[in-house]
């Protein structure tokens, strides 16, 4: 008999997709933004997290628990796993207000009466309640435990996951909430054939037949995702002339957790912000103009950095804005470049969709330096495999399986000293403490992270390294991290680099000289394999921190400067970043006083700076720089900033203390609009999402 067939399928004629459900018909309290499950009768909460469940998991059985309207009845829901498809993943929801301690440990009681139990491979306690009492959390804390003994992954849901889950499938919110705003609770964009998940499997599953329905579903629903690569221009009028448009007043921007929205006369956006939840950004526009009306296109993550965001304050140019194709020769306005539709819109409803992104941005620029604060990831790129991950830095690929093999030998279960402190797993780190008294107090019990580490990401790497990369603790989390629970990202990499790497140096070391006599007779072979163990045992920096704090450069100049001259000097295949004239012809006024100090070979500066007049000493070079800036011959272009920051490097002294210290206050102020750049671009490359394949 098959496991599907064993299972109980009590399948109630409520959890059907033509069932009427029970709705919540309360009108939510202002400014709440957690959805009040305990209005939902027993059934509908049931039937909440049936729909709810059948968006992630696909569901092959059910058992009812108590009767409808009891308190502490519920039901069982069972979904193959989807790593393992001989394994259920089982899911308990109660959604009685009076479910407390007692009630979790009956409902134990009768998990463990099912025949199931020896096939559940994770259990999820799913709970309409909107906060846990502590005997309650004390018990769960128990049960998650015996689960794991019993080798099952225990996790506990509440209206705080509930809600977090179901913004992404406002089909199931509407249907169960009808009374709640969808601007505030979900996203009105994807309402339409549950527009998020089409569009990520259409795009993003690995499978082909997949991307292929739901690619199809998308374009027999009411939503239009986006015309053809090689769609042609919309057509113009028939006096080869754009209508005349006069634009409303009314302009609307709205930010309420993860959800933005712009609404205006000529279009409307609405975008889904990154955060522990959502990896990257993602948006669709609507359109209100002429022969465009009801158009909807959809901007995936990827395509938003390459062409439209992170440009803020850059000219209407195909040079700098990514979207901007340019102007057709005897025809009015701007060509576009939407994802993958091409349009021919008015200047000013370009200008106005310039002005658009950059506010977009700037809400991506928060939504990113949140999650970095929370995570405790700042400077750390972010990547993603199997789901979102931070690069803790990079490592050998032989040093890594010294790392594992040290987690191996180190089992929780192989003693009592301190560095007994893992949950040992193949190709995984976990550290876990199951005694506070081992560490002195100074971690708390449980998991504190799981690493993972793989060559397969979109990172550079030097060739045999793998990069080390943290996994959050929850996806719908929003609570910054503690040392004492799950470690943030900061604290995980000094524990790698000052903790654990030297400890498994110095394992390995006595593991292949156990002997003090042997380390004697073989020192040079000693000192060779130290030499190999400090270059394999070692975590590669693979961070990109910012140069500005609150707007003040935290680095030393000539520090500041090199990165700055590197990142200006790198070639992109994306739009280039821009930077006004005044911002570079301060650069060249503060290279024209760094002269003064007589520092660096005249004629290298008079070579990076295309300088007239073969200047031949530092005076005559000052003045020639000055005539330059007083003449406004600045061209302020990326590979004219990268020249004149070489030409800074060649004027400053190696050590910044020999600058005076009244000079450098000018110079760091001189290069802080350029830093601003800097820093941007790297925000943004830190978080950049995948390729599309």
């Amino acid at each position: 008999m098959s496991l599907h067939n064993s299972l109980p399928q009590e399948w109630p004629d409520y959890l059907h997709d033509d069932a009427e459900v029970q709705p919540a018909l309360t009108v939510p309290p202002a400014g709440r933004y957690v959805l009040d499950f305990a209005s939902l009768q027993p059934l509908g909460f049931e039937q909440f997290c049936w729909w709810l469940l059948r968006k992630h998991r696909r569901l092959v059985g059910c058992k009812r628990l108590g009767g409808p309207g009891l308190a502490q009845g519920g039901i069982d829901l069972f979904a193959f796993d989807d790593v393992a498809p001989d394994q259920l993943v089982v899911f308990e929801c109660k959604s009685g207000e009076g479910f407390s301690a007692s009630s979790l440990t009956k409902a134990m009681e009768k998990f463990d009466e099912g025949s199931w139990k020896s096939s559940t491979r994770e259990f999820y306690l799913v709970l309409a309640k909107y906060e846990i009492e502590p005997p309650l959390a004390e018990r769960w804390r128990q049960v998650k435990r015996d689960l794991r003994e019993k080798g099952i992954h225990g996790a506990l849901w509440t209206a705080h996951t509930l809600t977090a889950m179901v913004q992404e499938h406002p089909d199931v919110l509407s249907k169960f909430f009808p009374t709640y705003p969808i601007e505030h609770f979900g996203n009105k964009w994807m309402q339409r054939v549950g527009f998020h998940e089409a569009f990520n499997k259409a795009f993003f599953d690995p499978r082909e037949h997949v991307r292929a329905q739901a690619f199809a579903l998308a374009q027999q629903g009411e939503l239009e995702m986006s015309a053809p690569a090689d769609a042609p221009l919309n057509e113009p009028s028939t006096d080869a002339s754009l209508p005349i448009l006069e634009p409303e007043s009314s302009k609307e921007f709205k930010r309420i957790g993860y959800n933005w929205s712009y609404r205006g006369p000529w279009f409307s956006i609405s975008a889904i912000l990154p955060g522990p939840q959502f990896n990257h950004p993602s948006a669709a526009i609507d359109f209100n103009i002429a022969n465009l009306t009801g158009l909807t296109l959809a901007l995936g993550g990827r395509w938003l950095h390459d062409k439209m965001l992170f440009a803020t304050g850059s000219p209407i140019t195909h040079e700098h804005r990514g979207f901007v194709v340019g102007p057709v020769p005897g025809l009015e306005g701007l060509v576009i470049d939407l994802s993958s539709a091409r349009l021919r819109l008015p200047d000013d409803v370009v200008e106005e969709l310039a002005s658009v992104a950059d506010a977009l941005t700037d809400a991506v620029q928060d939504a990113y330096l949140e999650l970095e604060s929370r995570w405790g990831s700042a400077g750390f790129p972010f990547v993603n495999w199997s789901g979102n991950r931070v690069v803790l830095g990079a490592i050998d690929r032989r040093g890594w399986h010294e790392i594992i093999a040290f987690a191996r030998a180190h089992d929780v279960s192989a003693g009592d000293q301190p560095w007994c402190m893992f949950d040992a797993a193949q190709d995984v780190l976990k550290p876990y403490v199951i005694q506070t008294e081992r560490h002195s107090g100074r971690f708390d019990l449980g998991y504190h992270g799981i690493f993972y580490a793989s060559a397969d990401v979109e990172i550079d790497l030097a060739e045999g390294h793998l990069a080390i990369m943290w996994q959050p603790p929850d996806a719908h989390s929003n609570e910054e991290l503690s040392e004492r629970g799950w470690w943030p990202v900061e604290f995980a990499h000094r524990w790698l680099d000052d903790e654990l790497l030297p400890e498994v140096r110095r394992w390995v070391l006595q593991r292949e000289f156990p002997s003090w006599i042997g380390r004697l007779a073989r020192r040079n072979a000693l000192s060779r394999f130290q030499g190999i163990l400090e270059a394999c045992i070692d975590l590669r920096d693979l961070r990109r921190p910012s140069l500005l704090d609150e707007d003040r450069l935290v680095v030393p100049t000539r520090g500041a400067v090199e990165r700055m001259q590197s990142f200006f000097s790198a070639a992109h295949n994306r739009p280039h970043a821009f930077v006004s004239a005044p911002v570079v012809e301060t650069l060249f006024a503060a290279l024209a006083m760094l002269t003064r100090l007589q520092y660096g070979h005249v004629r290298y500066v008079v070579g990076s700076l295309s300088l007239a007049g073969a200047p031949k000493t530092h005076a005559e070079l000052e003045m020639a720089i000055l005539a330059r800036v007083r003449e406004h011959k600045v061209v302020p272009s990326t590979s004219g900033i990268d020249y004149a920051l070489r030409a800074f490097l060649e004027l400053l002294p190696a050590d910044d203390t020999l600058v005076p210290r009244a000079m450098d206050d000018v110079l760091r102020a001189a290069l802080v609009p350029l830093a601003r750049v800097h820093d941007a671009a790297q925000l943004a490359r830190r978080h950049e999402p995948p390729t599309q394949r």
